[in-house]
């Protein structure tokens, strides 16, 4: 009985080794999982890391053309600035012109008509 008894406790223990050993490599496969599931989870974050480094890249980029077309388009207003200070620096001379033109011509008008009535006062005087 007390063989009996041994062997029975023998065989428990061999069962029970034998759900232990099953139950560390279910442990050791759920481990090797989770290191895979931990592994996939770096690659992605890695990833992830480089394009948020590419996309900041690609904002500093675009700042810089930002930053180059506003002092673009200050150089451009400057020089429409100065054109039209000089257009009206010139359409005021042309005004000046165009006055100083029709003096002229009144006073063209005018020595036309004293050279007229000299000429009808020299003809008086022809013998």
């Amino acid at each position: 009985m007390l063989i009996n008894q041994n062997n029975c406790n023998i065989d428990n223990v061999v069962k029970a080794m034998a759900n232990s050993s099953e139950n560390v490599k279910a442990g050791i496969e759920t481990v090797n999982g989770a290191h895979a599931s931990f592994v996939a989870i770096a690659e992605l974050v890695n990833k992830t890391t480089e394009r948020i480094q590419k996309t900041f890249a690609n904002f500093e980029l675009m700042n810089q053309y930002s930053n180059q077309v506003v002092d673009s388009i200050n150089k451009i207003k400057s020089i429409s600035d100065t054109t039209a200070g000089e257009a009206q620096t010139v359409s005021a001379s042309t005004e000046e012109q165009s006055a100083s033109m029709e003096e002229i011509a009144a006073s063209s008008q005018a020595l036309a008509k004293l050279a007229e009535g000299l000429h009808n006062a020299v003809r008086q005087f022809k013998i």
